[in-house]
């Protein structure tokens, strides 16, 4: 999938920018590699129903439209670890700074979240049909509202000011060879790429899991995107997305 010049969609405020792609597709009216970049949401998307606070105007709110050819269901973690990475390495490259993935796909620095991804896949005899991408970045928001955990922004990380739109084409162009990759069959090669990324990747890192904490450290990361976890007693144990916490 290369796609040389998106399509870009600016909003002022919007519920969410997955809702409107998904309006757009839903009317027809959806262009591959279709950019949505919105100032504000009234009603932003995390993780697991979680809200996505952002400060208006100061972030990068987008979503990204996808129509892949040739990606099955097993290929929605790989698809996964695309985009974690075309996140972290185009910000690496903006900003010649070194981030992370916390698993599955939040983006990190150090210890900081940066911001976080949401992928909402449509599903038609085990091949993806349409994939929309959103991805919520803290740019250049300085204060954040007490009860968010371990925030931070690339403004207060780098103490510069950055245009939002360069960065959300670059993520987008470095999306568009990834997915192509994976469609021509080089999926197994983004597994050790997004391994290089991983926070806490063979460290002992505090954990918490059916109520209790533990430390342990991360092996891998298996096919299914299960994370595969070695506890102190020695014992390897693997995790769904959500069966598992960070404790920083």
């Amino acid at each position: 999938m290369l796609i040389n010049e998106p399509e870009i969609t600016f909003l002022n405020v919007i519920d969410s920018t997955n809702n409107y792609a998904q309006r757009l597709i839903s009317e027809k009216k959806a262009k591959n590699g279709h950019i949505i970049i919105a100032d504000q949401q009234t009603s932003g998307k995390g993780q697991r129903n979680n809200s996505w606070q952002s400060s208006k105007g100061e972030n990068l709110l987008m979503s990204l439209i996808l129509f892949p050819k040739k990606l099955s269901l097993h290929h929605q973690f790989y698809l996964n670890m695309a985009i974690a990475l075309s996140i972290v390495e185009a910000l690496s490259e903006l900003t010649k700074l070194s981030f992370l993935i916390k698993w599955p796909n939040d983006i990190y620095y150090q210890y900081k979240k940066l911001g976080g991804i949401l992928i909402e896949n449509s599903l038609a005899n085990n091949q993806l049909q349409t994939c929309i991408i959103g991805i919520g970045l803290n740019i250049n928001q300085t204060t954040f509202k007490p009860n968010l955990p371990n925030p931070t922004s690339l403004k207060i990380i780098s103490g510069y000011h950055l245009q939002l739109t360069p960065i959300a084409k670059k993520i987008a162009t470095k999306v568009f060879s990834y997915t192509h990759k994976i469609e021509s069959g080089l999926a197994i090669q983004l597994k050790n790429k997004y391994k290089n990324y991983l926070l806490s990747l063979n460290e002992w890192q505090k954990f918490k899991a059916n109520n209790q904490s533990f430390n342990a450290k991360i092996c891998d990361v298996n096919p299914n995107g299960q994370l595969v976890v070695e506890h102190q007693n020695g014992i390897v144990k693997t995790y769904d997305n959500g069966q598992i916490q960070f404790v920083f």
